[in-house]
C-alpha cells in the first residue's frame, strides 16, 4: 500500500492526476487469484473464466467509438495545467526574443552555470520552450477557424460604395439647315450599395463546422500530448544529467585512486619490492580511469546544452543539476494494468477518432457540393448627383440636383446538376480516407501497447 501512494504521489508531480488516481485505484482492489497464472478480469462471467485462454476475444472487446465516442472530446483535466510565469528567482531566466539571432562570440559565450532544480526546470519548459508555444498557437487558430465555420450560420451584410464622380464637358452640334447647338454639362453623382444575404438552405455547412469543430479538439489533444512529452522530455533529460554527474564523481574518484596505485607501485619498484609491469599496469589503469572520465565529462556537457534547448535558456547559461539522485517512486500495476491505462489516457487513440470524423464530415461537405442551395438577399441602392446638363441658350437648371433609392429583395437558387461525377469522386476520396484511418489507429493501438 505504501508502495503504490509513492507511485500515486510521483505520478501527481509529474502532473498525471488522472494516473495517480487509477494507482490509488489499483491499490484498493481486492488481489486477483494467482492459481494458474492468471488475473480475473472485471465484468466476465464465471463461465468466461473457465474457458480456455485460446478463446477468441474479437467478440467481446468493444470498438473504440463505443469506448471514447465517435467525436472524442479533450479532457484537459488529466494534466495539471501548464505555468504561465517563472518562479520566483527564475525572472532573469526569460526565453531570449524568438526572432534573436546571435552575432558575436560573446553572445553565445557561456558565462554562467546555473543550478536548477528538477521543478524549477519544468516550470521553464513549461514558460519558455518554444514548441510547446507553437503547438498552443495552434490550438488558438483552430479555434478562430472554428468561430468562422460558425459564421455561416449568420447573414453577410456588404457595403459596396463608388467614389463621388464627376463628368464635365461641351459639346457643339451642326447640322445642315439648323442653327448651331452647344450643350453643357457640369455634374457629381455619387451611388452606393448596402446588400444583406442569408444561405438559408446550404447542405455544406453543418459537416463544414464539425470538421472545424474537431479540428479544434485536435489541437488542444495535442496541445496535451505536447505538453506531456515536454514534461517526460525534461524530467529524463534531468536524470540523464544527474546521472552523468555522479558519473563524473565517480570517474574523478576512480583517477584520485587510480594516482594514488601509481605512486604506490612507482615507490615500491623504487623499493625493489615491485616489478615494472605492476607500474605498467597502475599506468594502464590511470589510462583507463581518465578516458572513462572524459567520457563522463563529454556527456554531462551534452546534457547540459540538451536541457538547455529544452527549456530555452538565454544563450550565455548552461544549466546544473542541483537535486541529489533519489528514487521518485514505484509504479505498481501490473503489465496488463498499464497497457489498459494506456489505452485509456493516450491522446494519440482520440487523435485518430477525430481523423475518421473530419474525414467522413470532409466527404459530406464535398457532396453537398451536387445538391441545392437558397439564399435570400436584400439590396438597397442609393444615389445622389448634383449638376447641370443644358444648353446655354436656354440657362435651364431646373435638375442641377437630385437623389434616388432602390430596394429590391430576392430568392437565389442554385443547383449544380452535372459536375463530370467530381463531387462523388471527391466523396469517394474522403471516405477511403476515413478507412484509412481506421488502419492508422489499429497501428496506434499496437505501437502503444508494444
Amino acid at each position: 500500500m505504501k508502495r503504490s501512494l509513492l507511485g500515486a504521489a510521483l505520478f501527481s508531480m509529474l502532473g498525471l492526476p488522472a494516473l495517480a488516481d487509477f494507482a490509488r485505484a489499483q491499490s484498493a482492489m481486492p488481489a486477483a487469484p494467482s492459481s494458474g497464472g492468471t488475473q480475473a478480469v472485471k465484468g466476465v462471467s464465471s463461465n468466461q473464466k473457465s474457458q480456455p485462454a485460446l478463446v477468441p476475444t474479437a467478440a467481446v472487446v468493444p470498438l473504440a467509438p463505443q469506448v471514447k465516442g465517435a467525436r472524442p472530446r479533450a479532457n484537459i483535466k488529466v494534466l495539471a495545467p501548464a505555468a504561465t510565469s517563472l518562479a520566483p528567482g527564475l525572472e532573469n531566466l526569460a526565453a531570449p526574443p524568438s526572432l534573436g539571432l546571435p552575432v558575436k562570440p560573446s553572445q553565445v559565450r557561456i558565462q554562467e552555470l546555473r543550478p536548477i532544480s528538477m521543478r524549477q526546470a519544468e516550470n521553464l519548459a513549461e514558460v519558455n520552450n518554444p514548441s510547446l508555444k507553437a503547438v498552443a498557437s495552434q490550438v488558438e487558430q483552430a479555434q478562430s477557424n472554428l468561430r468562422a465555420q460558425i459564421a455561416l450560420w449568420y447573414p453577410s451584410l456588404s457595403l459596396t460604395a463608388a467614389l463621388p464622380s464627376y463628368r464635365g464637358g461641351e459639346s457643339s452640334t451642326a447640322e445642315r439647315n439648323t442653327p448651331l447647338s452647344r450643350t453643357t454639362a457640369s455634374i457629381w453623382q455619387m451611388n452606393a450599395t448596402l446588400q444583406a444575404t442569408w444561405r438559408l438552405i446550404d447542405p455544406s455547412r453543418a459537416p463544414s463546422i464539425a470538421a472545424a469543430r474537431d479540428q479544434f479538439e485536435k489541437a488542444k489533444n495535442q496541445y496535451l500530448i505536447a505538453l506531456r512529452d515536454l514534461r517526460l522530455q525534461v524530467a529524463q533529460t534531468y536524470l540523464d544529467l544527474q546521472q552523468a554527474d555522479d558519473g563524473v564523481r565517480i570517474g574523478q574518484e576512480s583517477v584520485r585512486a587510480s594516482l594514488v596505485s601509481l605512486r604506490d607501485a612507482k615507490a615500491r619498484f623504487q623499493a625493489g619490492v615491485a616489478t615494472k609491469l605492476e607500474v605498467l599496469q597502475a599506468e594502464t589503469q590511470l589510462a583507463r580511469d581518465q578516458q572513462v572520465l572524459t567520457g563522463f565529462l563529454s556527456s554531462q556537457s551534452i546534457t547540459r546544452r540538451v536541457l538547455a534547448s529544452q527549456l530555452d535558456l538565454p544563450q550565455t547559461i548552461t544549466p546544473t543539476a542541483s537535486d541529489p539522485s533519489l528514487v521518485l517512486g514505484v509504479w505498481r500495476p501490473s503489465l496488463q494494468e498499464s497497457i489498459v491505462a494506456a489505452y485509456a489516457f493516450r491522446e494519440e487513440l482520440d487523435q485518430a477518432l477525430l481523423d475518421i470524423s473530419i474525414a467522413n464530415s470532409n466527404a459530406n461537405a464535398q457532396l453537398a457540393q451536387s445538391q441545392p442551395f437558397l439564399s435570400i438577399v436584400n439590396s438597397l441602392t442609393a444615389g445622389r448627383f448634383n449638376g447641370y446638363e443644358s444648353q446655354p441658350v436656354n440657362r435651364d437648371f431646373s435638375g442641377s440636383y437630385g437623389w434616388s433609392t432602390d430596394n429590391s429583395i430576392r430568392l437565389d437558387f442554385s443547383w449544380n446538376l452535372f459536375d463530370g461525377g467530381a463531387a462523388k469522386a471527391r466523396y469517394r476520396q474522403n471516405k477511403q480516407l476515413a478507412q484509412e484511418n481506421v488502419f492508422r489507429f489499429a497501428d496506434r493501438r499496437d505501437s502503444i501497447r508494444r
